[in-house]
């Protein structure tokens, strides 16, 4: 899988051979249309310098940097920093966005101390000190919404969930991460404007080939079968993405659905 997330530090390659030259916006259909591994990315982004001209919607160079994953479980980390291409093995699959990912790694180590156990009481002449209530181990975990803060929290959290027993397991344990990670219009603001908000979570399965999605205004998620639709599908599908959202009502006489 790919993905592609705004790094303000950003600054791509210079093309010195014509034939190596790959536009940034092209990266994702290069590396998903030739590639099954990491591994395999990683030892061809060595053959190809990775520029980018302005894009029309923005009216500016796309400032990214992106995360691939493959199947097995492999993570890697490109970025490009003052005109050089950086690839970074990602042992702990989580990205944000700025600083540098190597930066985000650096400073886990604040955070060594936090664990899912419960606090020990302590004693002082007599006096005995208990923690209020459980959850004490994770107390200092970051919880604002800015970049290290997100990556320290779902790196500190991947670490302590249960493993799950199966596949549906899987899919609600992610959509439960991730939901720790999703910001609500109107917390960030910049110049008294809303700057930031969460408009959509993406869970993407390798293993079946399944994507799992919902936005903003709709928590209920739809998934999308991506072998049963490439092999069925003759056109690019099409689906609304805006659907407000539906609950489904309890009581003596539910209605249909």
């Amino acid at each position: 899988s790919y993905g592609a997330l705004w790094f303000d530090y950003a600054k791509y390659q210079p093309v010195t051979n014509g034939a190596k030259a790959l536009d940034v916006h092209e990266l994702g259909s290069w590396v998903l249309g030739n590639f099954e591994t990491v591994d395999e990315v990683k030892e061809a982004l060595t053959g190809v310098e990775v520029w980018s001209p302005v894009t029309p919607a923005l009216g500016i160079v796309p400032p990214l940097h992106f995360s691939i994953h493959d199947a097995s479980g492999k993570s890697l980390v490109i970025e490009f920093v003052e005109g050089k291409m950086e690839i970074h093995d990602n042992p702990t699959s989580v990205l944000t966005n700025q600083p540098n990912f190597s930066w985000h790694l650096s400073n886990l180590k604040n955070y060594v101390h936090l664990t899912h156990a419960h606090a020990k009481e302590m004693e002082v002449k007599g006096f005995k000190l208990h923690p209020h209530g459980s959850g004490g181990g994770f107390l200092g975990l970051p919880g604002d919404w800015t970049s290290p803060s997100r990556f320290v929290k779902l790196f500190f959290m991947k670490q302590y969930v249960e493993t799950p027993e199966n596949h549906n397991q899987t899919v609600n344990q992610a959509i439960h991460l991730l939901n720790a990670m999703d910001i609500p219009k109107g917390v960030v603001q910049y110049q008294g404007r809303r700057a930031d908000y969460t408009q959509w979570i993406l869970v993407k399965d390798l293993g079946q080939k399944k994507i799992y999605f919902r936005t903003y205004d709709n928590q209920t998620f739809k998934q999308v079968d991506l072998m049963k639709e490439l092999a069925n599908q003759a056109s690019p599908l099409r689906t609304a993405l805006s659907a407000p959202q539906k609950f489904a009502p309890v009581g003596s006489s539910p209605g249909p659905g």
